[in-house]
């Protein structure tokens, strides 16, 4: 199984919301967004208490395209709105991370970048969240 989770808050700068540009860019963001033919999997967009926010969720039979997609949306989201700040949650259950098999990746997204951070709330999946 492959699934991930994820949200962003999207702002202009880390100092501005809104500098003037947030619709065009949300467009923008919309505009990639319907390009996305995900059947397992949905990105949308929120607007909660007047912020902007996107969410990703996925959780399919095995790693395909969709994962490759989520990411060059996430990366391409941060560039577009370097003041977006949010998580990525990831879990290949076919991948060997660096905390072991079957262990949750987490991508940080802050001041108009990406870099993985390790999970320790959720990893490994055997024993902290499901039985041996």
């Amino acid at each position: 199984m492959y699934e991930f989770h994820g949200w962003m808050m999207l702002a202009e700068s880390p100092s501005e919301v809104d500098a003037g540009g947030l619709s065009t860019k949300v467009e923008q963001v919309r505009a990639t967004m319907r390009a996305l033919t995900w059947a397992s999997a949905f990105a949308e967009l929120r607007v909660l208490n007047g912020r902007v926010m996107l969410l990703v969720h996925g959780y399919l039979n095995r790693r395909r395209a969709e994962a490759g997609e989520v990411v060059d949306l996430i990366k391409a989201v941060s560039a577009l709105l370097p003041g977006s700040y949010g998580l990525l949650y990831e879990l290949d259950e076919e991948v060997e991370t660096e905390d072991g098999r079957a262990a949750f990746s987490v991508t940080v997204i802050k001041r108009g970048g990406c870099f993985g951070a390790s999970d320790p709330f959720l990893s490994p999946t055997i024993p902290t969240i499901e039985d041996p």
